[in-house]
């Protein structure tokens, strides 16, 4: 995880000197979540963070400093 994690965060960092947003997607570990959101991408989903619904009712936020505690 650490290899993915430095190639996100490198990334992430390329994208914002073009003042582009950033997206991370399917990730299946609770680690790349965290660190994804440490690393300041815009958007992140997936199994580690929640399970797939059929129907979503509404969306939750989650707040980034619940991520930072970890």
């Amino acid at each position: 995880d650490d290899a993915l994690l430095a190639a996100l965060a490198a990334f992430n960092a390329a994208a914002g000197k073009t003042r582009l947003g950033s997206y991370v997607w399917g990730v299946r570990r609770r680690k790349v979540i965290v660190g994804a959101v440490q690393a300041g991408f815009a958007m992140v989903n997936g199994p580690a963070l929640m399970k797939n619904i059929a129907k979503p009712a509404r969306q939750l936020p989650a707040p980034k400093s619940r991520f930072l505690q970890t």
